[in-house]
């Protein structure tokens, strides 16, 4: 607060003796030489005698500080009359307490001259106006008019520009899912939009109690600051723009009204901002299916179990089955492969189990769950074809069935189906001149049906598909019938690597380069792995071979032959 002895100020006066204005007490400025027809004064800035803030004379018609009688504490003005009596306007008002809080304070005489002709300028007018006689009179006093009037003319465009009450804008947002969090501050003038420049603001950190980062605004009054906050919840970003110029009016009064007002300078303010900002959590999600290994049609799901949420969370979550992949690194998750697409309800933490689902087609199958973000919660999801999210489709493992495709001379053929069978699909192998339809076919007691027509040839119908994925299609044929006419596959020991198969069924054409024939007595069972339900998808053409006369003028076959072919890309 200010307090002023009488004799503590000298400020300059039309009335005031020559001797008053050497008292001594005048702070940076130039001193006015008393002239012919002319009283002396001082134009600048003057200080109490404990070193209180600065002030400026406001009434030059008035007597000076000597005949004051001490002053009051400084008080807030909202209005000002001069002394002839008319108002000063709010506008002018604002600006000469911007100039005094921005420039007051200075320690230049030609910068404190300055103030105090910009202020009489705003608030005295008359002879005192800027550019009118007893205004240029005092600047040329100084010596150095013409430069102490162009610095007036810029802090009274200034004021016009930045007076009045000052805003500050926060805007915090989170910009990466660690945390990470980018505020701007803009300051500005509330009156006319325009940016502060050089201001501290002072941006106080949330989740760090105590910790603050200060910066400088740019030309446009904005500036950026950037930090982390570490644990997820709700957060606001505050900020405080001090020391700012104020734009409201200080004065302090004589105790004899005859004396001169004084105008205190160097007083400012401070505005203050905040913004909310939400630091998400990073919920984490364990899946696993429900079965590794199921047989084409059988159900199965996805376990979720969901941790690290924020607490209210309630979203629909999307679980996504792809396939089919003959290997797990080969399967993908994208739009092309998803084959199942199931949503659940997630209510918090834990543990949630996917509607089922079923697929028939052999192949391994992977699960993907995305969690949908919500306003205190990044979205979730887990890597593609993790080893517990995928499932083996496959038929059920069997027993290599026995295959007698030989007729022998006395009777009917070694296996008739008990029941017809529609064609299922055509095969051709044109190096041996093959040309048959299969029909589908099962297997009794041990011993795989084969139709009784020898043109025909047989589908094992617990194998694999054409076309599959994985495992083996079984397809067998009589290689003569009983009397020794050749069958469907007389030719297939004509057969060698590298040569193509070809199966056609429901409009589609699957081809198969050969990369094994072998033998194998009928004595023993046929190789597992020409009925195997896993493993890379191939075609197993079986018959028999190595035909035997016997005594009594008949004929058996003592071998089965194996061709194996894998599905060209």
């Amino acid at each position: 607060m200010l307090a002023v002895a009488a004799p503590s100020l000298v400020c300059a006066s039309a009335q005031a003796p020559a001797t008053a204005q050497r008292a001594g007490h005048q702070a940076v400025g130039y001193k006015i030489p008393t002239a012919s027809g002319q009283h002396g004064g001082w134009i600048g800035s003057y200080q109490t005698s404990n070193g209180g803030p600065k002030v400026y004379c406001a009434d030059p018609l008035k007597r000076g500080p000597s005949f004051a009688g001490g002053y009051s504490s400084p008080r807030l003005v909202s209005h000002w009359k001069r002394v002839s009596g008319k108002p000063v306007g709010p506008a002018a008002l604002r600006r000469a307490g911007w100039i005094l809080s921005a420039h007051g304070e200075t320690e230049s005489k030609k910068r404190a001259a300055a103030v105090d002709t910009a202020v009489h300028a705003l608030m005295t007018r008359g002879a005192y106006g800027f550019g009118r006689s007893r205004s240029d009179q005092r600047l040329r006093a100084t010596g150095h008019g013409r430069e102490i009037k162009g610095l007036a003319r810029q802090m009274l465009g200034a004021s016009k520009r930045l007076s009045g009450p000052a805003r500050l804008y926060v805007g915090a947002t989170t910009v990466t899912d660690d945390g990470g969090v980018s505020a701007m501050v803009r300051l500005t003038s509330r009156r006319t939009g325009r940016p502060i420049a050089g201001a501290k603001v002072r941006v106080r950190l949330p989740g760090r109690p105590g910790s603050e980062l200060t910066k400088v605004t740019g030309n446009d009054g904005t500036a950026h600051v950037s930090f982390t906050v570490r644990n997820p919840g709700t957060y606001q970003v505050r900020a405080a723009a001090r020391d700012l110029a104020s734009s409201r009016v200080w004065v302090a009064e004589p105790h004899d009204r005859r004396a001169q007002r004084m105008l205190v300078a160097g007083r400012t303010e401070q505005v203050r901002a905040a913004d909310t900002v939400t630091i998400k959590a990073h919920p984490q999600l364990s899946t696993m299916t429900s079965d590794f290994d199921v047989t084409p049609g059988t159900v199965f799901r996805d376990i979720v179990r969901v941790t690290g949420l924020e607490p209210g969370y309630h979203r629909t979550a999307v679980a996504e089955l792809y396939g089919p992949a003959r290997q797990r690194a080969q399967l993908r998750c994208d739009k092309q492969t998803v084959v199942r697409r199931v949503r659940f309800t997630v209510d918090g933490n834990g543990t949630y189990r996917t509607p089922p689902v079923k697929v028939h087609r052999p192949g391994r199958y992977t699960w993907l769950v995305r969690l949908p973000g919500d306003a205190r919660n990044v979205g979730a999801t887990h890597r593609c074809a993790t080893r517990s999210e995928t499932t083996l489709v496959r038929k059920r493992w069997y027993a290599p069935p026995t295959i007698d495709a030989g007729y022998t001379v006395s009777g009917r053929a070694d296996a008739v189906p008990a029941r017809a069978h529609r064609r299922a699909a055509w095969v051709e192998v044109p190096a041996a001149r093959i040309v048959a339809g299969a029909a589908l076919v099962g297997a009794s007691h041990g011993t795989m049906d084969l139709p009784g027509d020898v043109d025909r040839l047989g589908w094992l119908d617990r194998s694999a598909r054409p076309g599959d994925l994985i495992g083996s299609t079984v397809i067998a044929g009589h290689v003569s019938d009983r009397s020794d006419d050749p069958g469907a596959m007389w030719n297939l020991t004509d057969v060698h690597r590298g040569n193509r198969v070809r199966v056609h069924r429901g409009g589609e054409t699957f081809t198969y380069r050969v990369f094994a024939k072998d033998r194998y007595p009928r004595s023993r069972a046929l190789p597992h792995r020409a009925f195997a339900t896993t493993g890379r998808h191939k075609i197993a053409l079986i018959s028999c071979t190595d035909r035997v006369r016997t005594s009594g003028g008949g004929f058996h076959y003592t071998d089965n032959i194996v061709v194996l072919a894998r599905a060209v890309p």
